[in-house]
């Protein structure tokens, strides 16, 4: 018999990516298989899903039902990823045996025999889903945004601000597409994956369990491997990458030093560094940023109402990331901050969602990502009463989101020029 060949599909955040090109590294090592982009040829479907939003798990259900009616009868089909863990019915019932799937498990965790396979870049999906993906949310956009059955705007009230939406669509993607902290330029490295967090709210620690970090000298080890290559934009990738090192005795710090101390020039980008980190440590943080290789952080702030935050279980005061953030942008205005803002938590009040617009419209970030609440199963926040009704929900979205995207035009501008230059700060 020849080998199995697998089709691999991927959706959600930049580590989910980076785990779907672990697996094709790891099953494509093994001699029983091949690794497919044509799904009408593959044994095997392998779907690494998302859940960390329902919009996102209801995509992720929908891949795998879009690849099953793609799939050739008698191919098998399995999910893995955080979706396995939130929705667990969708591992089971048509789920391959042919698949090591602890195996798997232990290298997406950093456990025993993760050392012998690293990946830096991200896994893409192929062509086909791709497409399809993208009519997905053209589709959903529509039916959405535009008419109800009434024929009616549902969400809009006149054709003209129906024109507005779609223009800030485009123009948010264009945008987005400038500020990803990975591209085809950038060598990432997946520094930890799990987190210390108990957030009443995600689901993603059901996922990933406890902070698994790598060792110093294994990541240095990769950014040599990417400075040989000649990359010079690097990108630290983890579930929270401020909770790096807890489980060694050591913390972030200690590894950006050893990174910012190589000598020669490269551009450094950090994702989801937690406030709590950041309040804790904004100080040495600023000392390690006067080597100007660092140039983007990414720290989702998440409300800027005290209440709120407390009810999310996040571990800090608005005012003391405001003050951690407001101390970085002063010292070091070239460097890109990033961070990200919830909406509609049970409970929130006008005045209290007034908070983070306030928070948001301080200058002190380049960007903001808005996102809506949602309930997630098995979290302390889906019990929560006095959920905040969707119509709502949407009215500050819509308001939080334009008001962010369009601040400070020149300033956006200017610093996303920084980003795409080759030459670091």
């Amino acid at each position: 018999m020849g080998k199995k060949k697998v089709y691999i599909a991927v959706n959600g955040c930049q580590e989910n990516h980076m785990d779907a090109a672990l697996v094709q590294q790891y099953l494509g090592s093994k001699n029983e298989f091949e690794i497919s982009r044509d799904i009408s040829q593959s044994d095997l479907v392998l779907v690494l899903g998302c859940a960390v939003t329902s919009h996102v798990e209801n995509e992720t259900i929908d891949i795998v039902e879009y690849l099953r009616k793609k799939k050739r009868p008698n191919a098998r089909l399995q999910v893995i990823g955080c979706v396995s863990k939130i929705r667990t019915e969708l591992a089971q019932g048509e789920s391959s045996s042919d698949i090591p799937l602890q195996s798997i498990e232990d290298i997406l965790r950093m456990e025993d025999g993760a050392d012998d396979f690293t990946v830096n870049s991200l896994y893409e999906s192929s062509e086909d889903v791709l497409d399809w993906a993208a009519g997905r949310k053209r589709d959903l956009f529509k039916s959405y945004v535009v008419a109800n059955k009434k024929g009616f705007f549902s969400t809009i009230t006149s054709p003209a601000f129906n024109f507005l939406y779609n223009f800030v669509r485009w123009y948010k993607e264009i945008i987005e597409s400038s500020i990803e902290i990975c591209n085809e330029k950038t060598f990432c490295i997946k520094v930890s994956t799990g987190c210390v967090g108990q957030c009443s709210y995600c689901s993603i620690r059901q996922s990933r369990g406890k902070i698994k970090s790598k060792a110093i000298d294994d990541v240095l080890a990769e950014f040599q491997k990417g400075l040989d290559q000649g990359y010079r934009d690097f990108a630290l990738l983890g579930t929270d990458v401020g909770d790096y090192g807890k489980d060694l005795g050591i913390n972030l710090i200690d590894l950006l030093k050893r990174i910012v101390n190589l000598k020669v020039d490269f551009r450094l980008k950090l994702r989801n560094i937690n406030p709590r980190w950041l309040i804790a440590s904004y100080e040495k943080l600023c000392n390690v940023l006067s080597s100007s290789k660092i140039v983007y952080i990414q720290s989702p702030v998440q409300s800027g109402n005290n209440k709120i935050l407390d009810l999310m279980n996040r571990g800090y005061r608005a005012e003391d990331f405001k003050k951690a953030a407001e101390t970085i942008h002063r010292r070091f205005p070239a460097v890109f901050l990033r961070t990200q803002v919830i909406v509609g938590f049970p409970s929130e009040t006008d005045k209290q969602f007034n908070d983070s617009m306030v928070l948001c419209d301080t200058g002190i970030f380049n960007y903001v990502d808005v996102f809506r609440y949602t309930k997630r199963p098995g979290t302390k926040a889906a019990s929560f009463e006095d959920e905040v009704p969707f119509d709502i929900i949407m009215k500050r979205y819509r308001k939080l989101f334009l008001k962010t995207l369009f601040a400070n035009p020149m300033k956006k501008i200017s610093s996303i020029c920084r980003l795409k230059s080759k030459k670091a700060f």
